[in-house]
Parts: C-alpha cells; structure tokens; sequence
C-alpha cells in the first residue's frame, strides 16, 4: 500500500532544500592544530582531527579494546587502528578483492556477539572488470591474520557489463537476531523491479548466510528468497530506531531524488518507475512520474541531491539533546544531517558541518558517546560537545 503524503510534503521539501538551519566550519582545525568550535541549534561543540593515516576509508568497526577495525576502500585493505596515536596493522588474509572504479572493500562490522565468537564480517566486490558482483563474508582475527574465512552470500546475477562497476549498496545491518544487506542495482535499474535477481534490493538472512523464515518471497516462484524489498536504486545506510524498532534506509536518486524511507518486508519502492529525480542530462527518468498505486513513497527526499553515504540512530550520553536523532553524511555539498523524528514522521533537520569540504563517508558512534566521521579525503574526525 502506497504511503499517503500530505499536500504540504513537496513545499516541505523545496523549504528544506534552501532555509535549513546550518553549522558550518572551515577547516576541522586551525593553524594551531587546535579543535575547532562549532555553534549548533542544540549546544556547542568540538571538531578534532585525529592523527591517523589511512586512504579512502569506507567504513569503520570498534573493537573492545579500544581500536578500530577500517576498511580503505580502493586499497582493498582492512587495518587495525588506535585512534589515539595513529598505530595500524595491516590485517591479512583478505579474498581477492576487485579493485576498480568504484569497486574495492566495504562495509566491516562486528558480530552482535562478537566477545565470544570473534566473528567479523565484511562486504566487499569480487570478479573481474567485466564480470563481477557484490559479496559478503565472515572471518576470524588470529593476531594479524583472517582465518575461518566463510562465504556468507554472493548477489545474483554476476553483471557482465564493465560500466555496471557501481552502485553495490553493501551496507550491512544486524537486527532482532538477522542480517541484513543492502545491494544497488549495479547501474542495470530495471533489475530492480524483478525479484529473480538481488539487484536493488534490501536482503534478509541468517548469520550463516542460509534463508529466515518469514521472508516475504521465500516461497515465491523465480524469486530470490532473500529479498526483504525491493525497487531501490543504490541503497547505502540502513539503521533501527531506538524506540520504535523500525529500519530505517536512506538512498541514492539519480541527479536529485535522494530517499529516506522505512523498509518494510515485502514492498516495493519504486525504482526505476517512479522518482523524484531526473536523468543526469536533464530529462524524465522513464514516464517521469513520481507516483503510483502500489509502489512506496518516500518518508522524505531531497531535491538537489545530498548524495547520502551511512546514517545512525544517536543512542548515547554525551549528547544528550541529540539522543534517538537520526545523522545522515553527505557527499555532495558535503555535510553532516541531524533529523528530529517523531514516529514514521521527520520534524525538522539541522545541517552541520556544511563548509568542511570533505565528503563524509562514514559516521559512527564510539563507545565514548562520541561521533566520529570519516572522509574521502582520508581523514577521520571526532565529535564532542563543549559544556
């Protein structure tokens, strides 16, 4: 069943789109090396640049003991960092990783048990430039090496087609004792729309990879049992809110469109057949309709772009005026997003950060309560409130 949106809902977006309340910043550090001060609707706080080198970070794991585990996307490597003092160990043992465009490791989380089994798991791109797909694995850390090394799921079908090296999703969430796995439709758009191939879609599996029951097409004919919903173009943020329990998932449109949405089994949210954005050269995608009987609309979208990359629910202390706020990064016109919301219902938005100039990969909540953000310009940043 289609969502039903006030009359109010593309005023509403327009009005976001140019008279959002924003906290800027120049640079992360001045000349000093000293943090820089930020002014927020909800409280001051601090910007520090941590002194790590690392390349391309993509996402980002805390390890009980304080570390980091941080894949380095194009390199292909997953390394072990200490914040603090910028130490960092190369974790080997690694499959082969396909390393092109946009291809290269991904996501790297922690099994909900991790203290006790030591599972990591991990998505990354496998094939060749002209045949590859997205895969997601699980493995042990002996020291400085991989091992037990299990193959969790492979998406079908392998694209054969060497300008389809993107849009993967490959974002990776656990909830309520499943995986799920968000995968893009790998720049094929109208594999979306056909529930024989994982493509566009947001999937729901065991920890071991095999199918949970209650999956909404488990018994569908031709259709992959995977498949949680479906009609998504490059999905790359999922998140539970801490107080409803609902998944949330933001993802990319085409040049404008950009989706949050609450993903629920068995729906289809469109993509390619509606959208709120254009083709890249200025035309209608498909009809160029927005809407249609039986295909989700978006609890909110942003026209231009935002380019989002991960999101979080905040849950901790230490920004208590923040806490069960959504964050969202940004790549274009890059920034920070801080979403108030009530129920199913976004409120209000502060965008922070809008003058960093570095687009924001990543964001995390650290055992601290603290945030940390990592940038395509290789640098990672703490954020702390200033009393």
């Amino acid at each position: 069943m289609s969502l039903s949106i006030p009359k109010t809902f593309l005023a509403l977006v327009a009005w976001a789109a140019l008279s959002f309340t924003s906290a800027t910043a120049q640079d992360a550090t001045d000349e000093t090396n000293e943090p820089l001060i930020i002014e927020s609707e909800r409280g001051n706080f601090q910007v520090e640049k941590l002194p790590v080198e690392i390349e391309l970070p993509w996402s980002m794991a805390f390890l009980p003991d304080g570390q980091v585990l941080l894949s380095e996307h194009e390199a292909g490597r997953l390394v072990r960092l200490n914040l603090e003092t910028g130490d960092k160990q190369e974790i080997t043992g690694l499959p082969e990783i396909l390393k092109v465009q946009f291809t290269g490791l991904q996501h790297v989380i922690l099994h909900p048990d991790y203290a006790s089994n030591g599972w990591i798991y991990y998505t990354y791109n496998k094939g060749t430039e002209k045949a590859s797909t997205l895969a997601l694995e699980r493995a042990r850390i002996d020291d400085t090496k991989l091992v037990d090394r299990q193959t969790v799921f492979e998406a079908f079908p392998i694209e054969d087609n060497p300008d389809h090296t993107y849009h993967y999703g490959a974002r990776i969430l656990f909830h309520d004792g499943h995986l799920f796995l968000s995968v893009g439709d790998r720049h094929n758009r109208h594999r979306a729309q056909d529930l024989s191939m994982h493509n566009g879609s947001i999937l729901r599996l065991n920890y071991d990879g095999s199918v949970p029951e209650g999956n909404p097409f488990a018994d569908k004919e031709n259709a992959q049992p995977e498949i949680w919903s479906y009609g998504h173009r490059n999905p790359q943020a999922l998140a539970i809110h801490p107080v409803t329990n609902v998944l949330w998932q933001v993802e990319h449109g085409p040049k404008g469109g950009d989706e949050i949405n609450i993903i629920k089994p068995g729906l289809n949210y469109g993509w390619p057949i509606i959208t709120h954005g254009i083709e890249y050269d200025g035309t209608p995608v498909g009809d160029g309709l927005t809407h249609k009987e039986g295909l989700e609309q978006p609890r909110f979208f942003y026209t231009p772009a935002i380019a989002p990359s991960d999101m979080i629910f905040y849950t901790g202390e230490l920004f208590s005026a923040w806490r069960n706020n959504m964050f969202v990064t940004s790549m274009a016109r890059p920034h920070l997003r801080r979403i108030e919301i009530e129920g199913d219902r976004i409120l209000h938005e502060e965008v922070l950060l809008l003058d960093m100039h570095e687009r924001m990969r990543f964001v995390r909540q650290g055992p601290d309560g603290a945030f940390y953000l990592g940038t395509d310009d290789s640098n990672i940043y703490r954020l702390t409130p200033v009393n």
